[in-house]
């Protein structure tokens, strides 16, 4: 089918979103309209589409081909104003034999890259028909999202995914609906709570209720006692029990514990025979799970003893082999997979010979710290001929500039809201700062550069550092603030000779990111990721790396190292390996440090709230050091 037969067609569908006809209270459906050629202007971004028009549904027809097949519609003349609606859905309708993803998407006026828009994803089954809905202001999931103007609608778009075979779908009674301001009912997936004090069981005033949230395997009994005044769950175990498990959970939803590093439990013997338990935390499947801990031995009638689930994983994680172009043999093993912010239950379970009784005295959620081993800070974590070639311990009241450059670009996070500015590193009693504030200003401090709202800082050695191979360590204080995107990473610098910068730091032929410390502020104070990324930032762009949960000092750093040698890279965490990844890819180019602390990333708040801001991000200090065998070599 030509694609002026294809644009007819659509033209002729998609009517009801331009004019008010067949308008009752609820709803604005789309029938039929007369003359739709000049209320609408329809463009597709594929001609791998045709289609075909059945009544009033139109088929469409993709052929294999690139990603993202799309039809856009828009008005010929101004918007479509939504306003007195909620939401916008069409039906779709899959004949083949396996299932689909189609995409709805709606549209203001603005940038694509300032996604100024709302959009959801339904994935239609064989068969079958379901409803595509998008809800103004939310999308994927109904999440909050951008705010849409309901009554400046510039258009409305359906797509999806690259495919590399066939696809048939229908689309049918496109409309809007719903009552203006629509709040999509909560998925219980997506609600939090945040237990009292961190207590889930016992603590003063904390509500638990057994019926509603234990659920114990087959001959195991559960209730609520009380015990001191707090409630308590009692477990009763049958004799020769070897897999007896009792699962515990929120009312509804799951717990946000992101502002705790680990679970401690008081647990009780209230039996007449000994027993033994084990306790893990879980989010869903069992990949994304805390380490499983087991008691210290059988707990004898009348003992209690205290169990420590921590969140930190007992493995350090280990980088994958093999093929590094697919990207399930990208993913490594080991570390940990928990998300501490959408914890959804804790299992226990229960071994004894005889008939026994177990009372869960408390179950909290606390945040300890731990002493670091005596080397840190001092030396490289492996032996050898080390020596120290750079050192920065922020003494004195500014930036030493033979080492730093404080302005750069910022390619990251929400970086049209942020810019750079001097006076936004600061250097007194023995740190750095890097201070996001709300104000007005030009980034780099140049008025011929752009202007933004949200005002912070860089710290980066480009043009003055660099190494190859070595130890790179630095203690640091993460902010609380919502929306930070604070890290502590290395970008290679192939040198002046390559040109610009885009081309010196181009992490391909040899050369890669390095994340040794990325924290995104909704996550908590207590964990953060490391990560790898090579190939370019393009379709061929690949990356791995971890979760790390770690345990602050006393004054509440965290102490972050690479070590980083031919074809061996170890991340550290507070002086324990975290990650490992021996492969010939190791990066091979000279790097520059860099601390940075954007808005936003790709797991976090967009913007902090209101009066949260300044937000600090501290580094106590940086050091490096180099094997004498390489600094020959250099």
């Amino acid at each position: 089918m030509k694609l002026t037969v294809f644009k007819r067609n659509v033209l002729a569908f998609w009517a009801l979103v331009a004019l008010n006809v067949h308008a009752v209270e609820d709803r604005l459906s789309l029938l039929n309209v007369p003359q739709p050629e000049s209320a609408l202007e329809v463009s597709v971004n594929s001609e791998q589409i045709t289609t075909e028009w059945h009544d009033h549904a139109l088929e469409v027809n993709i052929a294999p081909g690139k990603g993202g097949p799309a039809v856009t519609i828009r008005p010929a003349e101004g918007m479509w104003d939504l306003s007195r609606f909620g939401h916008v859905e069409a039906m779709i309708t899959n004949p083949m034999d396996f299932p689909i993803r189609v995409s709805l998407r709606v549209d203001n006026a603005g940038d694509w890259r300032d996604k100024p828009w709302n959009a959801e994803s339904v994935k239609v089954l064989p068969g079958k028909t379901m409803p595509l809905k998008v809800i103004f202001g939310h999308q994927y999931g109904y999440k909050p999202g951008y705010t849409l103007d309901s009554s400046q609608i510039e258009k409305v778009v359906f797509y999806m995914g690259k495919t590399d075979v066939p696809v048939d779908f229908q689309i049918e009674n496109l409309r809007a609906s719903g009552e203006a301001g629509e709040k999509p009912a909560v998925d219980p997936k997506y609600i939090r709570h945040v237990p009292k004090e961190g207590y889930i069981l016992g603590g003063a005033g904390v509500k638990f209720d057994v019926q509603k949230q234990v659920k114990g395997s087959k001959g195991v009994v559960t209730r609520s006692v009380m015990q001191k005044g707090e409630a308590a769950l009692e477990v009763d175990i049958p004799a020769h029990s070897t897999e007896a498990s009792v699962v515990i959970t929120p009312v509804t939803g799951r717990w946000d514990l992101s502002q705790s590093n680990e679970m401690k439990l008081q647990v009780t013997n209230t039996g007449n025979a000994p027993a033994s338990l084990w306790v893990k935390i879980m989010n869903g499947g069992r990949a994304e799970e805390t380490d499983t801990v087991t008691s210290e031995g059988a707990l004898a009638p009348g003992e209690s003893t205290e169990i420590i689930v921590p969140y930190v994983a007992k493995s350090s994680w280990l980088g994958p082999d093999g093929d590094l172009t697919k990207h399930a043999e990208r993913a490594g093993s080991g570390g940990t997979k928990f998300r501490s912010e959408k914890a959804e239950k804790m299992v226990l379970g229960f071994r004894s010979e005889e008939a026994a009784s177990i009372r869960i005295d408390s179950v909290q959620a606390i945040a300890s710290h731990r002493p670091l081993p005596e080397w840190v800070g001092k030396r490289p974590p492996v032996d050898g001929d080390w020596v120290m070639t750079m050192a920065d311990e922020f003494d004195g009241d500014r930036i030493d500039d033979e080492i730093w450059d404080v302005t750069g670009p910022n390619w990251w996070g929400n970086s049209k809201l942020t810019h750079w500015s001097r006076d936004n590193v600061l250097v007194d009693g023995g740190t750095a700062t890097i201070r996001m504030e709300k104000k007005t200003g030009f980034h780099n401090d140049d008025p011929a550069s752009t202007s933004s709202d949200y005002q912070g800082g860089v710290l980066r050695t480009y043009g003055k550092w660099t190494q190859k191979y070595g130890y790179f360590e630095s203690r640091m204080k993460l902010p609380t603030a919502a929306a930070m995107w604070p890290a502590f990473w290395l970008m290679p610098d192939r040198g002046v000779e390559f040109g610009e910068q885009w081309k010196r730091s181009d992490i391909r032929k040899d050369a890669m990111e390095f994340d040794i410390m990325e924290h995104l502020t909704r996550w908590g104070p207590y964990r953060y990721t490391t990560a790898l990324h090579w190939d370019g930032y393009g379709k061929e762009h690949k990356s791995t790396g971890t979760t790390v949960y770690f345990y602050p000092d006393e004054e509440g750093y965290v102490t972050s190292g690479l070590l980083w040698l031919p074809g061996l890279m170890v991340y550290y965490c507070n002086g324990t390996e975290v990650a490992r990844w021996e492969h010939e890819r190791i990066s091979t180019i000279q790097s520059f440090i860099l601390y940075t602390m954007p808005l936003g990333g790709w797991d976090n708040e967009k913007v902090p709230e209101d009066g949260q801001l300044p937000a600090d991000f501290v580094i106590d200090y940086v050091r490096v050091w180099q094997l004498e065998e390489f600094m020959t070599a250099e």
